[in-house]
């Protein structure tokens, strides 16, 4: 329960940062950074759906299906496109 709750964390700051840069990602990134958000926001409605319906202590197993697959290709390509534009 304790690292889904650090993922949990890590999704909120990662939405929120994407959210308030919004208008300073460049054009050729924004599908990808929207696919990125469309997870990490799927993802947290179900974490708090299944949070509040299971009540886990901090040492139970926190573990849920998701239907929207982790955006691997999509991240891959904001990578590299920071790597290739870091100044």
């Amino acid at each position: 329960m304790v690292y889904a709750r650090n993922i949990r964390t890590a999704n909120v700051a990662s939405i929120t940062i994407i959210l308030e840069g919004t208008q300073l990602i460049d054009v050729t990134m924004r599908k990808h950074v929207l696919t990125l958000l469309e997870h990490l926001e799927v993802w947290q409605a179900l974490w708090d759906i299944h949070f509040a319906k299971l009540q886990p202590s901090p040492e139970d197993e926190f573990v849920f299906q998701n239907d929207v697959c982790f955006p691997k290709e999509a991240v891959e390509t904001i990578y590299r496109y920071f790597e290739k534009n870091q100044k």
